[in-house]
């Protein structure tokens, strides 16, 4: 399934694009940054700092700024999988090929955007 993913038309108009992967990691982790950076603004006033400004209309700000770099960083995360999905980056005589969907540190990685999105669904 994956290595269909990876020779699919989508994967082909990606990686059509010149230096594709450094416009999306760039744009990935910009995003990262936006959407971490608004909810810890949020988390840090819920300790108590700044207590002169009202949580819902913080929370307002925030949130707006939040979900579209959710949003962002999501959708610049699938297309940086979707050419690679069914890679075999590390296939060797002593290695056996795997792509990235199959790595414990990728599961890992998703199963925190899981966690960090109903976090921000919560709050």
């Amino acid at each position: 399934m994956f290595e269909a993913l990876s020779n699919s038309f989508l994967a082909e108009l990606i990686t059509s694009f010149p230096y594709h992967k450094l416009i999306l990691e760039t744009i990935h982790i910009g995003a990262g940054m936006l959407a971490v950076g608004a909810i810890m603004v949020y988390c840090i006033h819920l300790l108590g700092f700044s207590a002169n400004v009202p949580v819902e209309r913080l929370g307002r700000a925030i949130f707006r700024l939040a979900w579209p770099a959710f949003a962002i960083l999501f959708l610049s995360g699938v297309g940086q999988f979707i050419p690679i999905a069914g890679d075999a980056p590390d296939a060797g005589p002593e290695r056996s090929p795997i792509g990235l969907a199959y790595r414990w540190w990728f599961q890992l990685k998703m199963a925190a955007v899981l966690l960090a999105s109903a976090a921000l669904v919560w709050l």
